[in-house]
């Protein structure tokens, strides 16, 4: 792959190969696949080669080269999100996923987007493919993001990773079930009815100022339109508090 500027763009340059191309090539040319990199064919000297828009790109090689420049959740949240959508794509456009050439330098971060396009190659020939299928190609991805990982993340998502990248040997591995990594939000717990304490406690009972009180406000509350009783609650203590009204006069 090469990397050449031209009228202010800048192009990834990928030699198309002999490999059967059917309708994929066509289906990727006049197509703009959501997940894939804007493509167009040229011939030069009798070779064809693919020009993939580079332009305000950046190769996933390239970032996070520093000593201290580490990914933190979101920069791998976005490259997951990016395998999932992807993943959809080639599905939806009838393409096969293993013609996506994935290295690390041939992943490319799309700032407006915020998630990362891929190189696809229509039809590449088997004996590229048997150098890296698609899966293959993710686990060299990913063996740079598990070295990148900042260690003062979340635990939990560290350990995902890993579970990742175990998760990629598996033969019925499924990328948009594998690489969903957000939280799964926890359902409310109910909110908890908190009675108010009553007024009349057992020991007031006896309390002749106390009950000739509560009986007094419970009948203005009564008497009020539309109020329904707030002290109804107390119950058999109510009319106990009424007996020994009774006893004490």
């Amino acid at each position: 792959m090469n990397i050449i500027k031209e009228n202010n763009k800048e192009y990834a340059v990928i030699p198309a190969g002999e490999g059967k191309k059917d309708f994929t090539e066509r289906m990727v040319l006049e197509n703009r696949i959501p997940g894939l990199l804007p493509v167009s064919a040229r011939e030069f000297n009798g070779e064809a080669s693919y020009y993939f828009d580079t332009t305000g790109r950046r190769a996933f090689s390239d970032s996070f080269r520093n000593e201290n420049d580490f990914m933190g959740v979101p920069d791998v949240e976005a490259l997951c999100e990016s395998v999932i959508k992807v993943s959809r794509s080639v599905v939806e456009y009838l393409l096969d996923i293993d013609d996506i050439d994935l290295k690390p330098e041939t992943l490319f971060f799309e700032p407006e987007t915020g998630l990362y396009g891929f190189v696809y190659i229509p039809g590449r020939s088997m004996e590229e493919r048997e150098t890296g299928d698609f899966r293959s190609g993710l686990r060299l991805v990913w063996e740079r993001v598990l070295k990148k990982f900042c260690r003062e993340a979340d635990r939990d998502i560290l350990m995902k990773l890993y579970d990742i990248y175990q998760k990629m040997t598996v033969d019925n591995f499924n990328p948009e079930t594998v690489f969903d990594i957000k939280q799964k939000e926890r359902p409310a717990e109910p909110v908890k009815e908190v009675k108010p304490e009553p007024e009349l406690k057992e020991e007031d009972l006896y309390d002749k100022e106390k009950i000739e009180e509560i009986i007094e406000k419970e009948e203005k509350e009564e008497k009020a339109p539309g109020k329904r009783k707030k002290y109804a609650m107390y119950g058999g203590m109510a009319a106990a508090a009424i007996i020994a009204l009774a006893v004490v006069i």
